[in-house]
């Protein structure tokens, strides 16, 4: 069998393709591909939403100068033509018609929106053609909002002034694409771009059926593409000896007439690599990971991500030498916070930058920063929790004009700590220094207002005061990130003077990426099976990096969409560590005992798997303590709509029947083979199930309601969840947490033991009155 590639139609290209084949011939092992002229392009223009790109929420701006930004980024391989803005916003009707809209490109003044009370409180539409002579490759597009209210003196805190930007605005982007290069130095560009935004497919075509090697080379490199794209969503569909006609594509080959008909020759077996283009698409790529056998594919993947060696060219020949990667330690992924000791917030991978930590604003402002956590830590009420040691910097109050600042910190709308804000100049000196530097400021700020600046507002943010306090969060039971929200809040008095058309002033807010957390104290235990965890971060695979504890077993008539689902669930994984899953090991489901000491992951396609045929797998149903308290949360639901005639929403349940076509189904359960290891069961009987399933994990927020429970059920952009109530613990604790955790789980030991000790008591103390009864007697003989 071979690749379907027929010679050229058009007597010139045959000519060239023939020329090809004999340089092949007397050039031995270089890497030949249609040259492809450097002008030759593509056009194509897609449409985003603001939510597809990265805006989850509808923005909120409010007070007289507002901003919110967000990228817009272009493949490296295309050029922007053009973009055309296509905004839905709502904004108060109390604004005055000198309120208005900014949208700015790369810092450019692209158009000003007037906002017109009149229309206010109603969905508005704007269209905005941006040019493309202002587009770079990566774009930075800004909205400033600036509400007025009053023609005079107008307080930024007013509840008047308010805009929002809806989510669902669109994005029509135009590009051009151009040829690139056949260089691996580049990858893993172009089949992914770090910088891209939007969803993306990549094939990997296997040249017949691949073995369990291949595979396993496939997913690690599947696991490296997922973990380089950080927020883009990438899917992987597999091929079975078909090269796509347009694009790029990743093809896994051993027989060398394949290699001949892609016009590529090598004399030996080694492992290899290759980059040409695609026969079909001038401007696709191929990556041909070469190899006469399925170690072979394995030995080229690891080479072709080991970031120590560098590749270059088109063609590179390796040797049998596996490269040597670090091993890797339980909860040490580069996406989390360390566990084994304290971690700045700047060495964590895709942590915020100091640029997204920063905020110059009137007043008061929140600053908020996600730190990703391992899911399994335990924590009891009492103990400590989370470290912290927040370094930040703020601009200081006017403590002369009664004006005072604190810092509130939460964590997902949890009150942590407060902190009063100074200058912390107590002796004399430091107060007359205070003093003089607040009416200096003062005045030369009223001085630029006299004269119009277009800076006329009252700035402080170049007095600014450096600080770190330390202070603890508390967990929640299987908490994911750590949500920390510094509240900013500069109080005023109420009668304050009026300078540049506003009574208060801009201030700076700053938390540094040197700030440091510290969980290497907590514990590490978690009650399984838990598919919230599965979803946000991959676990339990994902406690090793490197998913050296990881087992996939396949039908072992697998077809095209169970390896599909396979490289999609690898890039998942990678996605949630931020490293490849270079020890992962494949099976088939005969050869499950090969695995049976690892967490397994199981692609089971129209109920054919031998292995769940022996295993009873639980079903989609509740335990009678979560019915219970479904039923009563519904009903207090239907009181309170009741009260404020409010409509109550019923969710529409998805319907439970293996005949269903579009029925994903994800189930996690304790692994009969080995007590302690995880099962996660991925189910379906189509393409669209699997698609579903694929879609549930890399894009959450396009569906109902999370995945979570014991079992979930996925149909269109619905997942109902159960939770039969079937745990097994992971983890281990101390003793005094062991204590806790089995009185908690086991309420009725809570009751024996306080029985017991009360029985226990009453006997001591029985046993003493007895005693002291007796020597009375004596005595009194």
């Amino acid at each position: 069998m071979s690749f379907p590639l027929p010679l050229p139609n058009s007597m010139h290209k045959k000519i060239l393709y023939l020329a090809c084949m004999g340089a092949f011939l007397l050039n031995g092992p270089t890497i030949f591909a249609q040259s492809s002229p450097n002008f030759l392009s593509k056009t194509k223009s897609n449409t985003y939403t603001l939510k597809e790109i990265g805006t989850i929420d509808p923005v909120l701006m409010k007070g007289l100068d507002a901003r919110y930004d967000h990228l817009l980024n272009v493949r490296s391989d295309e050029v922007a033509l053009g973009v055309k803005l296509k905004l839905q916003f709502y904004f108060s009707k109390y604004l005055q018609d000198n309120s208005e809209l900014e949208v700015l490109v790369n810092d450019q003044v692209i158009k000003k929106i007037k906002l017109d009370g009149a229309k206010g409180n109603q969905l508005t539409t704007e269209e905005i053609e941006i040019p493309h002579q202002i587009l770079t490759a990566n774009n930075l597009i800004t909205y400033k909002f600036r509400g007025h209210y009053s023609n005079n003196c107008e307080d930024p805190r007013d509840s008047r002034l308010w805009f929002v930007l809806g989510n669902k605005s669109q994005v029509e982007i135009t590009t051009s694409q151009f040829a690139t290069a056949n260089d691996l130095s580049a990858f893993p560009i172009p089949f992914i771009d770090p910088d891209q935004q939007f969803p993306s497919t990549i094939p990997f075509v296997f040249a017949g059926s691949p073995d369990k090697s291949t595979l396993e080379a496939a997913g690690i490199l599947s696991s490296y593409l997922g973990a380089s794209a950080y927020q883009q969503k990438i899917k992987f569909k597999s091929v079975f000896n078909k090269i796509p006609t347009s694009g790029n594509a990743v093809i896994f080959v051993s027989d060398p007439e394949y290699l001949l008909n892609l016009n590529v020759k090598r004399i030996n077996p080694e492992p290899s690599l290759a980059i040409i283009e695609n026969p079909f698409d001038n401007l696709g790529k191929l990556l041909l990971v070469m190899g006469a056998n399925g170690n072979a594919h394995k030995t080229s993947v690891l080479n072709l991500i080991d970031k120590k060696r560098l590749l270059s060219g088109n063609f590179v020949q390796l040797n049998d030498e596996l490269p040597k990667f670090p091993k890797r330690l339980p909860y040490d992924a580069p996406a989390w916070v360390q566990t084994n000791k304290p971690i700045k917030i700047s060495d964590i991978s895709g942590a915020p930058t100091s640029d997204n930590l920063k905020v110059i604003s009137y007043g008061s402002t929140v600053v908020p920063i996600d730190i990703p956590l391992p899911p399994d830590l335990y924590h009891i009420k009492g103990s400590s929790g989370i470290k912290v040691d927040l370094k930040f910097a703020f601009s200081l109050p006017d403590a002369s004009k009664g004006e005072s600042a604190s810092l509130a910190i939460s964590d997902d709308q949890r009150f942590v700590r407060d902190f009063t804000l100074t200058s912390q100049e107590n002796s004399p000196f430091g107060k007359l220094k205070s003093y003089f530097n607040n009416k200096v400021a003062y005045y030369i700020n009223f001085a630029k207002s006299l004269a119009d600046s277009e800076e006329s507002d009252i700035a402080r943010i170049d007095q600014v005061k450096e600080n770190h306090v330390k202070f603890e969060v508390p967990l929640f039971p299987n908490q994911s990130d750590l949500k920390l929200r510094a509240y900013f809040n500069y109080k005023y008095p109420r009668d304050l003077e009026c300078v540049a058309s506003t009574p208060i002033p801009l201030t700076q807010k700053m938390l540094y990426t040197n700030s440091s957390i510290d969980v290497s104290h907590v514990s590490h235990f978690i009650e399984l099976p838990n598919l919230s965890v599965f979803a946000q971060k991959g676990f339990p695979f994902t406690r090793l990096a490197d998913l050296s504890d990881t087992g996939v077993i396949l039908n072992k008539n697998f077809n095209e969409q169970s390896i599909s689902t396979y490289l999609t669930m690898l890039g998942f994984l990678g996605s949630k560590t931020h490293y490849p899953a270079i020890k992962v090991q494949v099976a088939l489901d005969d050869q499950i005992n090969d695995l049976r000491n690892k967490d397994l992951l199981i692609i089971d396609e129209n109920n054919s798997s031998k292995v769940l045929k022996n295993w009873s797998i639980p079903e989609e149903h509740n335990s009678l303590a979560l019915t219970l308290n479904k039923a009563a949360t519904k009903l207090f639901g239907k009181l309170i709509s009741m009260i404020d005639n409010s409509p109550v929403e019923e969710d529409e349940p998805v319907q439970v029947n293996d005949t269903n076509a579009g029925l994903g189904k994800i189930i996690g359960f304790e692994s009969p083979l080995k007590s302690h290891k995880s099962v996660i069961l991925l189910k379906g009987t189509s393409e669209f199930d699997f698609d579903n399933i694929q879609n549930a994990l890399l894009q959450p927020a396009d569906f109902k309601h999370p995945i979570e429970g014991t079992n979930a059920l996925i149909y269109d952009d619905k997942v109902s969840s159960f939770d039969n109530g079937n745990y097994y613990d992971v983890g281990s604790l101390n003793i005094i947490e062991f204590i806790y955790w089995t009185l908690v789980k086991f309420p009725i030991l809570f009751i024996l033991f306080g029985l017991i000790s009360i029985i226990s008591l009453t006997m001591i103390m029985f046993t003493s009155l007895k005693s002291k009864t007796s020597r009375r007697i004596s005595r009194s003989d």
